[in-house]
């Protein structure tokens, strides 16, 4: 084995292609990550900002009560101490924080927003959010990710490496004088299959380190950092496994080389895009426009609301399952349009919730159709797993929109009970806001951790 490394090392030195490819490679990942790390600096710094300004208007409000204005001087329509203004100055401002992770894949950063500010008619599908709809062309530009460099790329390092081992031999008739000289071919080609895993292996290791330790990913995501690599490990080890398989036959180097181009040819871009192509014609996408109708045909309802009869309010407005029968306003005997207009953001959320949960539904089904097709489709395995990883996959996003949607739940119904309850906003009342409506009571602080 020794020998073999000794002799591929001379080898490896002299060809100038190989030399070259390895450079190559490695200078990408060195780009790569250095992008990653640049996408994650500039979240960082815009989520930092967002949280300073938000924590300033928070206390620009606080002062008001401190010294009994009900709001800013010049404005005296505005009054803190009722529900809909004080919850109108409460921002709420839901990030997604990045991990140091994302310095290694960016995954789906560049397709979905990382922060929203959260008012009583947000949805979880508003165009800040779902940045590909409503920017189409965005789509057309896309960031050189680590990640794609060590699916896609690693393995045709691998093939310009390993392509005429023994075929090289094979071509000089040289395979009779090796078998003479040698205890053994089998021991002799691992030795040399061997030498090039560990180094392409060795330089992204090496690469990796280094910009662990530059964006803080090393130590403090130290076990995520091995998962990573251990499973970039996994997947150029597959490969290895594949092409070695192709240099036992008794070819020579340029068909040995066409069967592993075709075999990188199928697996990376043949098979995952007709497993995507028949997830898209089995789940069609439905362009969210059971999701627009809803939101458009639930205002124009919501609005009709102000040409009812009270009868007819009373109705819609006290059934059971809005909950608002039990507020104080619910046993007066008109219900006012002040009533009605603080109640329609906590009514169009109930509407737009439950279409915004059928599209979640469709993704995870369509999510779902992809991972029973892992089996003969690992390159995608591998890349959701190293996005996962990184949080920067589908699932992540999902989280960050769940918490958002529990804030617009959070923010339209307080104002909507506040008001029809008749309360006086106080200091006391007001710290409860900017608790409650950014995530910082006990139980959802013990959920995420």
């Amino acid at each position: 084995m020794k020998a073999a490394f000794l002799f591929e090392w001379k080898h490896w030195w002299r060809t100038r292609a190989k030399v070259g490819a390895i450079f190559m490679f490695l200078s990408l990942c060195v780009y790569s990550m250095y992008t990653g790390k640049s996408q994650y600096n500039k979240q960082v710094h815009e989520i930092d900002e967002i949280l300073a300004d938000q924590e300033e208007e928070l206390e620009k409000v606080a002062s008001w009560m401190e010294n009994e204005n009900k709001g800013p001087e010049g404005n005296a329509y505005i009054d803190v101490t009722t529900p809909l203004w004080a919850i109108w100055h409460t921002p709420s401002w839901i990030v997604k924080k990045p991990s140091p992770m994302m310095v290694y894949s960016i995954g789906q950063t560049e397709s979905f927003g990382y922060y929203k500010k959260v008012t009583e008619w947000s949805t979880i599908y508003d165009n800040d959010l779902v940045q590909e709809l409503s920017n189409p062309e965005k789509l057309t530009s896309s960031t050189l990710d680590f990640g794609f460099v060590v699916i896609y790329l690693a393995p045709l390092l691998m093939i310009i490496l390993l392509y005429n081992i023994k075929g090289y031999e094979q071509d000089s008739n040289m395979l009779g004088l090796l078998r003479v000289q040698l205890h053994s071919i089998g021991q002799w080609l691992v030795g040399r299959i061997l030498y090039y895993y560990l180094m392409v292996m060795g330089g992204i290791f090496f690469s990796m380190a280094i910009f662990g330790i530059i964006t803080t990913v090393l130590p403090s995501n130290a076990m995520d950092f091995m998962a990573y690599f251990i499973t970039v490990a996994v997947y150029l080890l597959i490969w290895t496994i594949l092409l070695s398989l192709v240099l036992v036959l008794n070819t020579g180097s340029t068909l040995k080389a066409v069967i592993m181009s075709a075999i990188w040819l199928v697996l990376t871009i043949l098979i995952p895009g007709s497993v995507h192509q028949s997830m898209a014609i089995a789940y069609p996408s439905s362009y969210m426009t059971a999701f627009l109708d809803a939101k458009r045909n639930g205002t124009n309802e919501l609005y009709g609301l102000y040409g009812l009869s009270q009868d007819s309010l009373r109705e819609v407005m006290l059934d059971p399952k809005l909950e608002l029968h039990g507020t104080a306003s619910a046993r007066d005997s008109l219900i006012g349009e002040d009533l009605i207009s603080n109640a329609l953001p906590y009514l169009a959320n109930l509407k737009t919730r439950n279409a915004a949960a059928d599209i979640e539904q469709e993704n995870y089904a369509r999510n779902r159709y992809i991972r029973s097709r892992y089996f003969f489709n690992p390159v995608t395995f591998f890349q959701n797993r190293l996005n996962a990883i990184c949080q920067t996959d589908y699932y992540a996003y999902r989280a960050f929109r769940d918490r958002i949607q529990e804030v617009i739940d959070r923010r339209s119904a307080t104002r909507a009970m506040d008001v029809w309850n008749k309360i006086e906003v106080d200091k006391e009342r007001l710290n409860f806001y900017n608790t409650h409506f950014n995530l910082l009571d006990k139980r959802v602080d013990d959920e995420e951790l």
